[in-house]
């Protein structure tokens, strides 16, 4: 089912009664592109992996959300769907709040365009959201506006205006000595600095039990009221109207968070890219810190499974082919396996032969296709209480495959989001620099004589190779590293290549330079060294957001807009790669408003001339 602004609050209680009534939920995105960064390599470790997506795909537009609510029925012992297609378009709440700016990939949007993919929708009719520091400063705004009107700076008149705002003034008086008390009357269409004055000196000569006034398309409109407990009751509506509004702006984010808190088995394919978009635009910026990183994503989400994962894990790599989403299908149609028959509500579901490929609710619902194939096969091959009817999704089975995700083209290591990373045996690994000339058969006529090699480029200078036949890693070290005959030919052992690097990088962070463009390998501190220098797509224009500080996760249980964070799991808290960060500050509401008082301070001055209504 499409979800846009136009039926998305309407939508809100039925998605919320779905999720918190499902077995376990599919998620999948659709994005403006996938990096603009530097290529990620096969010997890339989980930490360097992570830096480099910041680095480089986190500028793109998460715009299309699939969500893919699975149901048991353990009478039936059957599964049912309901499947969500949300657009979202970050449109500003108002003129000072953020603008976003993001890019766009040619390929990708000339490869969705080909799918049908109607972009239309998505600038016409996405669905609005807001992060915490966004809804934070939105809040912030709206509580300095309300102060303004309760104790407002008085301006004096200037000599050439005091004519103009006498006339409004009368205007007023007039309407309300006739007999139609009922009616409202539009003053004249003036700047907003006029209209400031009018407003005050109105204020001033009239009780406010008499007259309400606002600013319609930047127009003053006067209306009579009916004494203090009209007042009271417009000022009671016109909250109610602000919080509404604020409600509308924050929009989609508020999905993300419940799928936070509903504490669901939460499924994606290729599931980081989209996790990493998700705490960015829904919740706050990315922390430079990797292990605080896992921390927080941990705790948004405390049951996590990546069926990319699933797939290349055993027993599952030894017998498919592939861990294409749009062919695993083809693969699971085929013994041992067999895709079960799930239900679905006409219009809010889709069949397996729809083939609605890279539409992101679809994409969910054949991620959950995948899932039920594999978790089925674990329960015919693996032991199983075959005695009772039950939903894999409670099964110990799938317990090695919970909270791990995949690193697309690493291929020994992954993610774990529980504790430490896998380490992976690298002594067959090699960091090789030549000529530039150099091709693949160069490379490989100098390892010819210890077997076939893998080869894992980093730039025209550099790469790394791996021995298929480790055993020979001593005979490269002993005879190849020892006598190379090419003199700007340079070989030496992965482990002292990382630790060289890494001495390297922490002197030049010590020194506070840049590192050179002919490095030849992405360190995290390269990446963030050169993020540092790169201008900043998301342009956050208001001065609360461009300085807000990220939300530290910590142990205590704490609620923020919505989010519940509860205490750190044991398996985490003991985790010697998932330490606490002592120096991280809190993105709390009291860091904002102290950042904002510069602004509101600066805003006074020039607001006068300004076509601004926040001052109503």
């Amino acid at each position: 089912m499409e979800v846009t602004r136009a039926n998305f609050r309407d939508l809100l209680p039925e998605i919320t009664d779905v999720v918190n009534n499902s077995s376990f939920l599919c998620i999948d995105g659709e994005f403006t592109g996938l990096n603009s960064g530097e290529d990620v390599t096969a010997f890339d470790t989980p930490e360097q992996y992570y830096h480099k997506l910041c680095d480089g795909a986190m500028s793109f537009l998460f715009f299309q959300f699939g969500l893919a609510a699975f149901q048991y029925d353990a009478k039936e012992d059957k599964y049912s769907h309901k499947a969500y297609n949300f657009y979202l378009f970050p449109r500003p709440y108002n003129r000072n709040a953020r603008d976003c700016r993001f890019l766009c990939q040619s390929s990708c949007v000339d490869f969705l365009a080909s799918q049908g993919f109607d972009f239309n929708k998505v600038f016409r009719e996405g669905i609005p959201y807001l992060s915490i520091p966004d809804e934070q400063d939105v809040r912030f705004q709206l509580e300095q506006k309300r102060k303004r009107i309760d104790s407002p700076d008085l301006i004096r008149v200037p000599d050439d205006l005091k004519s103009v705002i006498e006339n409004a003034c009368q205007q007023v008086q007039q309407f309300l000595e006739t007999d139609k008390k009922e009616q409202e009357i539009i003053l004249e269409r003036t700047n907003g600095f006029i209209r400031r004055l009018v407003c005050q000196e109105i204020k001033q000569r009239f009780s406010p039990d008499e007259v309400t006034i606002e600013i319609r398309n930047y127009v003053l409109v006067v209306r009579h009221i009916q004494g203090a407990e009209e007042r009271l009751k417009e000022q009671e509506n016109k909250r109610e109207k602000e919080e509404a509004d604020i409600e509308d702006a924050v929009g989609f984010t508020h999905i993300i968070r419940l799928l936070s808190k509903c504490n669901k088995l939460i499924i994606g394919h290729n599931l980081l890219l989209d996790l990493l978009h998700i705490v960015r635009q829904f919740y706050m910026p990315l922390p430079d810190d990797y292990s605080e990183f896992k921390l927080m994503l941990h705790n948004l989400f405390p049951k996590l499974l990546d069926t990319k994962f699933m797939c290349s894990a055993p027993p599952f790599k030894d017998i498919l082919t592939t861990t294409v989403l749009s062919n695993l299908l083809k693969s699971l149609k085929e013994p041992p396996f067999n895709i079960p028959v799930v239900g679905y509500e006409e219009g809010k579901g889709y069949k397996s032969i729809d083939l609605k490929y890279h539409e992101a609710g679809f994409d969910a619902y054949m991620t959950g296709l995948v899932y039920l194939t594999l978790g089925n096969f674990l329960k015919k091959t693996r032991l199983f209480n075959k005695s009772e009817n039950c939903s894999i999704t409670d099964s110990p089975l799938l317990k090695p495959y919970i909270n791990r995700l995949h690193l697309m083209r690493v291929q020994d290591t992954h993610i774990c989001l529980a504790g430490p990373d896998p380490t992976p045996s690298r002594e067959h690994v090699f960091y090789i620099t030549f000529p530039k000339e150099w091709k693949y058969n160069d490379i490989n006529q100098l390892f010819t004589p210890y077997g076939s090699i893998f080869i894992s480029w980093i730039n025209d200078t550099s790469a790394w190779v791996s021995l298929q036949h480790r055993e020979q890693t001593i005979n490269v070290k002993n005879t190849l590293i020892g006598n190379l005959k090419h003199s700007n030919t340079t070989i030496e052992p992965y482990e002292t290549a990382m630790s060289r690097f890494g001495d390297e990088f922490s002197s030049m962070k010590q020194q506070n330079s840049a590192p050179s463009d002919n490095k030849l390998y992405s360190s995290p501190a390269t990446t963030m060294a050169r993020k540092r220098q790169k201008d900043n797509v998301h342009n956050y224009t208001n001065v609360g957001n461009k300085r807000a500080k990220r939300e530290s996760f910590g142990k205590q249980r704490t609620s923020l807009s919505g989010i519940i964070v509860d205490s750190i799991p044991e398996e985490v808290e003991e985790s010697p790669s998932t330490p606490l960060s002592k120096s991280k500050k809190s993105c709390t509401r009291a860091c904002v408003e102290e950042l904002q008082k510069d602004k509101v301070s600066s805003q006074k001055k020039k607001i006068e001339f300004e076509e601004n209504d926040s001052w109503e």
